[in-house]
Order: structure tokens, then C-alpha cells, then sequence
């Protein structure tokens, strides 16, 4: 719920309609998107299991919200590839 209202008032307080908003946690990432961000979780997932099977990521949602689970020593790679992920959308 708190990304959610992060990544609504970003969008309309600041007037951004190319968001996502992450909710990071050790264990997980909840993700919010605009629609303009050309953002996919369900790609996302996909470019996880690739990249990175080891950290044991599942999760999903619909296309502009969801979470991702992994292993928590994992933390850090998986936030890099989501960086990746993220800049490849550009």
C-alpha cells in the first residue's frame, strides 16, 4: 500500500508520467509502474529467471504492479538487474 501512494503522489505531485516506483525490502521488491514507463512485470520476471536463477525469484501481477520474491542474500544482484532491466526500457 505505501508504494502505491509514494508512486501516486510522485505522479501527480510532481506531474511524472514515466514512473516506477520500487517498496525494497530484503526478501522482496514490490513494483509500481506507469503506463508511459513501458514497464512489465511479467517481463521482468522472465529477465530474472534468466539472469539470475540462483536467487530463486517468483512472484508476478499484472502488467504495472506486482512483487518479486528471492533469497535474501541475493538482495543486491537482484536490485542491480532491476536497474538494468529498467535502463533497457529507454
Amino acid at each position: 500500500m505505501c508504494v502505491s501512494l509514494i508512486h501516486d503522489y510522485a505522479q501527480t505531485h510532481d506531474k511524472l508520467t514515466n514512473l516506477v516506483t520500487l517498496g525494497i525490502m530484503p526478501y522482496a521488491v514490490t513494483i509500481r509502474a506507469s503506463d508511459d514507463s513501458k514497464f512489465s512485470i511479467q517481463a521482468l520476471g522472465e529477465y530474472l529467471e534468466k539472469k539470475l536463477p540462483s536467487a530463486f525469484p517468483e512472484g508476478g501481477g499484472h502488467k504495472h504492479a506486482g512483487s518479486y520474491r528471492f533469497i535474501p542474500i541475493k538482495q543486491a544482484e537482484v536490485l542491480n538487474l532491476i536497474k538494468e532491466y529498467i535502463k533497457s526500457l529507454d
